[in-house]
């Protein structure tokens, strides 16, 4: 009984071992590239960071103002350059739409909602440290900064009663974590991340009920994205 269990001990060994040395195979020489290209995919949840305006308490309409999350998606294109063993720069253009909502709650409990869709150019530019490679495995934290541009912004439209005005311009700061997982022909990537908006979206209509009790917009993204490069 126990040379049998000795037996099992050392089969699950030599399968560990020898799984080990089969995954260390994909793409030994993939981190020594200077370049790599790829494709990335991602799902995304939108929302704003609120700041009311300072007559909001004095308001006689609405009583409170939150930030609904909406669904949208992203498709870009990965450019990621080599600096040194365990940093990379990477810039990944994307097309990216988003939908984000302003729920109203007013005096006489009936509630409105007000959404926002946005298209957007995306441009970030990422620094990605990255761990020792374990087996097919690595590990890596990320962290920059993104410009976009909204492509159908209502900043400008002159007919847009009942709608809320965003401007066509906002930065953001991004950080986040992933997983490189190496295959034989190709690494694809598990990331999640958050882009923290720097700049004030929000197009000041004092005459409108439900701009005039909002200061501040900051825009809040998060990403789930599957890189393929």
């Amino acid at each position: 009984m126990y040379g049998l269990y000795c037996r099992k001990i050392i089969l699950y060994i030599c399968c560990y071992l020898s799984l080990d040395y089969v995954c260390a195979q994909n793409l030994p020489t993939y981190d020594r590239k200077p370049v790599h290209f790829g494709i990335t995919m991602a799902i995304n949840s939108s929302g704003f960071k609120i700041y009311k305006d300072i007559s909001f308490p004095q308001n006689d309409s609405i009583n409170v103002v939150e930030s609904v999350a909406g669904p949208g998606f992203n498709l870009g294109i990965i450019s990621d350059l080599r600096l040194t063993e365990h940093l990379n720069l990477r810039f990944i253009p994307a097309l990216s739409f988003a939908e984000r909502s302003l729920k109203y709650l007013m005096i006489k409990d009936l509630e409105m909602k007000k959404t926002v869709e946005s298209t957007y150019l995306d441009f970030p530019i990422q620094l990605k440290f990255k761990t020792d490679r374990i087996n097919d495995c690595r590990f890596y934290t990320l962290g920059g900064f993104k410009y976009s541009v909204d492509m159908i912004s209502n900043a400008k439209a002159r007919r847009a009663e009942g709608r809320l005005k965003t401007g066509r311009h906002s930065f953001f700061v991004e950080y986040g974590t992933g997983l490189d997982f190496y295959f034989q022909y190709f690494k694809f990537s598990l990331e999640i991340k958050i882009s923290n908006g720097m700049n004030n979206t929000m197009v000041p209509e004092p005459d409108k009920l439900y701009a005039s009790v909002l200061e501040k917009l900051y825009p809040r993204t998060f990403l789930f994205s599957l890189h393929f490069e």
